[in-house]
């Protein structure tokens, strides 16, 4: 399965419309570059970049190796359990919960190093949340399969794939394309980068000046009122190149150079007309592994009366936490906003209308 915005390039109206949204965000931030150039005498990112890449790449992969390294733990974890009698399969998954509290844990930590920026921790956060879910569905997974008798044991090299493959389901065997195409990875690398560029050249030219504007000032409540209405515009923008850059170009990319085959990470989200239709639809890699580990096992063992909305107001608690969670990771500080609209009036919304 491609992309949904893989297939609809082919078509040329739709094409027409693509190349129309990237000359508004081309001008958009060309115009941007240029105030920031006369107003701050340096183009926005340009000295930041020179750090992070000068200062803080050799920790940042350093620290990202560590959290990777911990996370294959899970291989001989799951490998005893799955060769233990019932007894001891019990000592071996309260091992499995031990270790994926530390791993936690020393995620958290590691994102606290003195010399690492808001940039680095949004990627060690980010990535100690995909491993997360990568190691409880290796794990769950394999608790299934070994019941079926004289099954073998997935390979070390599967478990690799897994962990860089796109999905948070784990399998075996995943469909594969024949050969890695690699103008086409390129294209992929090339839309992530620009995607990701023109998205911090927003918040920095749009969305910082303004919140830095709304801090020097008293606060009121028209005051906040018009600031966040100010503010839809450029958060909006800023919202769709995060969903681009991360959820299209780059898991489009690294299921091109994995040959990768399932490539449906999302699906018409912009059509959506419910909050939880929308929920549903913006993620779906997400999406498929709270629906299998959270949704599904709470659906088996509450009423049948009260099981839907329970469940599902547990993957909204769930969902609502882990975002702020990282949140408080980049920022440093603990603001509720997101579990606020998103687990609490986004939640209701996602309710009436399961």
């Amino acid at each position: 399965r491609e992309s949904l915005l893989t297939k609809h390039s082919k078509d040329s109206n739709i094409g027409s419309i693509a190349n129309l949204t990237i000359s508004v965000y081309i001008y958009t931030c060309i115009y941007a570059l240029i105030q920031f150039a006369f107003e701050k005498k340096s183009p926005p990112l340009t000295m930041y970049l020179k750090k992070w890449v000068v200062f803080e790449s050799v920790p940042l992969i350093i620290s990202y190796a560590k959290i990777f390294l911990l996370s294959t733990f899970i291989y001989p974890i799951t490998y005893f359990y799955y060769h233990s009698t019932v007894r001891a399969k019990y000592i071996w998954a309260s091992f499995y919960s031990i270790y994926l509290i530390y791993f936690f844990v020393y995620t958290f930590k590691s994102c606290y190093h003195k010399s690492l920026s808001s940039l680095s921790v949004t990627i060690l956060c980010m990535e100690g949340v995909r491993l997360t879910l990568k190691i409880h569905s290796f794990f769950r997974e394999n608790m299934r399969l070994s019941l079926i008798p004289d099954r073998p044991f997935a390979k070390f090299s599967q478990m690799l794939y897994y962990f860089f493959a796109p999905t948070t389901i784990y399998r075996d065997n995943y469909p594969r394309k024949k050969k890695i195409k690699i103008l086409k990875a390129m294209k992929y690398f090339v839309q992530f980068m620009s995607a990701f560029i023109a998205s911090c050249i927003i918040y920095e030219c749009y969305l910082i000046p303004r919140l830095i504007k709304v801090s020097q000032n008293p606060l009121s409540f028209k005051v906040l009122f018009f600031e966040v209405l100010s503010n839809c515009v450029p958060s909006t923008a800023f919202m769709i190149l995060m969903f681009f850059f991360y959820l299209h170009a780059f898991q489009n990319f690294f299921a091109e150079i994995l040959r990768f085959g399932d490539r449906l990470f999302y699906t018409d989200w912009w059509n959506a007309k419910s909050y939880s239709e929308f929920y549903k639809t913006w993620n779906i890699v997400v999406q498929d592994w709270l629906r299998t580990y959270i949704f599904n096992d709470l659906r088996r063992i509450l009423p049948v009366s009260v099981r839907n909305a329970i469940s599902s107001i547990a993957v909204i608690t769930l969902s609502s936490i882990v975002h702020e969670y990282i949140m408080f990771m980049i920022v440093g500080s603990f603001c509720p906003a997101i579990t606020i609209s998103f687990g609490g009036f986004g939640g209701f919304l996602y309710l009436i209308h399961f």
